[in-house]
């Protein structure tokens, strides 16, 4: 389902946005970040972490494929799925199993469509000419949690 589109115009737009989505995150949600090189998924994985956690410094795990990070309450992973090289490789890493108990953040989500969960958030990354396109898809519960935003149609 189609939930809405965002223009960020600068970094201090998608670090805003980025909050604004982990305050309404809970155990077992998994978003999926989509979008090219250079286009900002680690960007905003990172501002997303670094509300929950109290790590100063978030890596992307191109190399390293999952990084987790201990917040109060929970476990959240980045997972980078560049590297993986199919969906069977993804699931003989036992990572779909770990979704439920946690918040999964997952870049290059593309890689792994056809198995992840059903109600998680897509986040679709474009870049414009002076600004980048956040493209929201999610199921009814996401398009009530997200109706704080701010989207463009």
């Amino acid at each position: 389902m189609f939930i809405g589109t965002v223009n960020v115009e600068n970094e201090s737009d998608t670090k805003l946005i980025a909050e604004n989505l982990s305050k309404i995150c809970t155990k077992g949600d998994v978003i999926a970040l989509d979008g090219e090189m250079g286009s900002g998924k680690t960007t905003f994985a990172r501002y997303f972490i670094k509300k929950f956690s109290s790590c100063k410094t978030i890596p992307s795990p191109t190399y390293n494929l999952l990084f987790s990070y201990k917040s109060k309450h929970l476990t959240i992973y980045h997972l980078d799925a560049w590297r993986i090289k199919s969906e069977d490789e993804f699931l003989s890493l036992g990572i779909e199993e770990m979704f439920e108990d946690s918040i999964f953040i997952i870049e290059w989500a593309n890689k792994i469509t056809n198995i992840l969960p059903k109600d998680c958030l897509y986040i679709a990354i474009k870049i414009k000419n002076k600004f980048r396109e956040l493209t929201f898809k999610g199921n009814k519960n996401w398009n009530n949690r997200l109706i704080q935003f701010s989207f463009n149609e």
